[in-house]
């Protein structure tokens, strides 16, 4: 009576996994084939972007290294 009762357990066990798998491998099938385009299309929306920003310039040193000039960042109106 144990052993049959084992096998029933690894038996539900094996079933309980396996339909894990098969719920996994439907759910990235969805994913990769029929949502491709909508989500390809987001995951560019999300990750390139421009900015455009001033370039700072740079100091003017004398021959010893000693700052002469630089630029000082203001608020303008």
């Amino acid at each position: 009576m144990t052993k049959r009762l084992q096998i029933r357990r690894v038996l539900a066990l094996t079933l309980i996994v396996c339909v894990a798998f098969v719920g996994l491998g439907g759910k990235l099938v969805y994913l990769q084939v029929f949502r491709h385009d909508e989500l390809a299309k987001l995951a560019q929306d999300n990750t390139q972007h421009e900015f455009r920003q001033a370039p700072r310039r740079g100091d003017i040193l004398d021959a010893r290294g000693n700052l002469l000039a630089t630029s000082v960042p203001v608020k303008t109106i």
